[in-house]
């Protein structure tokens, strides 16, 4: 009996736009089992180390537990998702691999968020939240049509998650107005 699976680019939307935590874990032993012949985490997280370090990023510049972002373990810089993001924008699968993030105002975790002139469909990004932690990195456009990457990481913060993403959203806002012609 053969089974063909769905598109990784197709299995990924969901994922990333809804932030699925099961299927991220799933994921992450099935990289270990196609790479490495072991389908553990231990193996998919090597996977990954492999594939930052082709992208410039260290293995001692973060720490990385698991793949639905859930553990408290995890450490990780906001530069290091800009700069990730930054390898992706340069590769030839960039289109899928944009397709998968949620947009702002629109699907995702992004559908009640940035709903804005300047945002609304303009940003598509990955989110994250813990209790104390907000974050959002992806790409937006400027005024200018310029495509940014950026990462912004609220962690340890004791006031309501709204009001972290709040600031997140007002930064975007002007992300989305900003002109180098200006």
């Amino acid at each position: 009996m053969t089974h063909e699976s769905t598109q990784l680019a197709e299995l990924l939307k969901p994922i990333m736009k809804d932030s699925l935590n099961m299927p991220s874990e799933m994921l992450l032993r099935a990289l270990g089992l196609e790479v490495r012949g072991e389908g553990t985490a231990t193996a998919g997280v090597e996977v990954v180390a492999q594939t930052l370090e082709t992208m410039g990023i260290r293995r001692e510049s973060y720490v990385y537990a698991d793949a639905s972002g859930l553990s408290r373990r995890n450490i990780i810089s906001a530069d290091i998702f800009v700069r990730a993001l930054g390898f992706m924008y340069r590769q030839p699968i960039f289109p899928q691999f944009y397709a998968t993030m949620a947009i702002a105002g629109t699907d995702g975790t992004l559908r009640n968020r940035l709903a804005g002139a300047a945002v609304k469909g303009n940003v598509y990004a990955k989110t994250g939240t813990l209790t104390g932690v907000s974050a959002i990195s992806g790409y937006i456009r400027t005024a200018d049509g310029e495509m940014l990457a950026f990462s912004m990481i609220a962690n340890n913060y004791i006031s309501a998650r709204t009001a972290a993403e709040d600031v997140q959203n007002r930064a975007l806002q002007r992300l989305a107005q900003f002109s180098r012609g200006r």
